[in-house]
């Protein structure tokens, strides 16, 4: 339901593309591209932001292409719209290699906006990880994982964002 939610947290599939007739039998998506495929990723994206209460927290797994590619500052518009950004942290391409998966991708975390807010003038964090504590095929690695330094950072950006408010 939309609205009723604090926090969601989700790693959506991506790499498929649903075409129009699929896309309006999930309902109303803004992103949703009338006359063409929408990548599952912006679907998974715009619902996630759709269920959250204004000042709900999101985290949520992406392609970086997301953040990246130029054919989507669309997409980009519409979440700085919806969302304050706390942090997008890049993970390294070995993240979800050993499932089979070998995409760059990215956490976005943010809370929803307010009505009404339309603030820009915010701190985020945009970080990356070099070592997740495993190689490609899932072997640890003997550098330390990087992910318990950036959890520090990333909790004092939500901390610094709460208290902006």
């Amino acid at each position: 339901r939309a609205g009723a939610f604090d926090v969601v947290l989700t790693n959506p599939p991506f790499g498929s593309l649903l075409g129009p007739d699929a896309v309006s039998a999930l309902g109303a998506f803004e992103l949703a591209r009338p006359r063409g495929s929408t990548p599952l990723e912006v679907l998974g994206l715009e619902r996630s932001v759709q269920f959250l209460r204004p000042g709900g927290r999101l985290g949520i797994v992406l392609p970086e292409g997301i953040f990246t590619n130029q054919r989507l500052v669309h997409l980009r518009a519409w979440l700085l719209s919806k969302v304050r950004i706390i942090a997008i942290i890049v993970l390294p391409v070995e993240t979800f290699a050993p499932y089979g998966a070998n995409v760059r991708t990215c956490i976005l975390l943010a809370r929803k906006r307010d009505v009404g807010d339309t603030r820009t003038d915010y701190s985020l964090v945009v970080g990356g990880c070099d070592d997740i504590g495993y190689d490609p095929s899932g072997k640890s690695t003997p550098a330390p994982c990087d992910l318990p330094a950036l959890s520090v950072v990333v909790h004092g950006a939500f901390e610094a964002a709460q208290e902006s408010e």
